[in-house]
């Protein structure tokens, strides 16, 4: 592989991680980044709960209410601009897309919780990569059911939403 071929290579991928910052690109995109991320934060903390108290010890509980709360969003946000939802009426969509973070979030946290009895309590670090581990499987999970949900819709010509772009 010749050196301008991996060079474009990585551009692509840096255009397809990081598109340019337009109201559209921060709700669509970035914010179900962050909020995978926060995802990810959140089970850590829960298989590891001293680690928030350590790293904010008066403000915790408001940090991991915070964490849980921008998970729910970027949730929330990747299911709506999702293709299978382009022709559902605008407010059955919020309601799809809230119903389907608050289920994914809890029922993912709901599964943390259950599991978190099988981990050996003195590793730290095997609890926060586990936890981590966990939350990745999950995302990748309900990624690709929603890729499956999307190619089981009829292609449209224009996937924009007029109001934000």
């Amino acid at each position: 592989m010749s050196l301008s071929t991996l060079t474009e290579r990585a551009c692509d991928l840096r255009k397809a991680l990081f598109p340019k910052a337009t109201s559209r690109t921060l709700l669509a995109h970035y914010l179900p980044m962050v909020g995978a991320c926060c995802h990810s934060a959140f089970h850590m903390h829960v298989f590891n709960p001293q680690t928030m108290t350590r790293l904010f010890p008066v403000w915790d509980l408001a940090v991991s209410n915070a964490i849980l709360f921008t998970s729910h969003l970027g949730a929330g946000f990747y299911v709506f601009f999702r293709p299978h939802l382009f022709k559902v009426p605008e407010w059955d969509r919020v309601q799809f897309s809230v119903f389907s973070s608050v289920m994914f979030n809890f029922g993912s946290l709901l599964l943390a919780v259950l599991v978190k009895p099988l981990i050996p309590t003195k590793s730290v670090p095997l609890k926060a990569i586990l936890g981590a581990a966990l939350s990745s499987f999950l995302l990748w999970t309900a990624r690709k059911y929603l890729d499956h949900i999307d190619s089981r819709t009829l292609p449209m010509e224009d996937y924009k939403f007029d109001k934000f772009d």
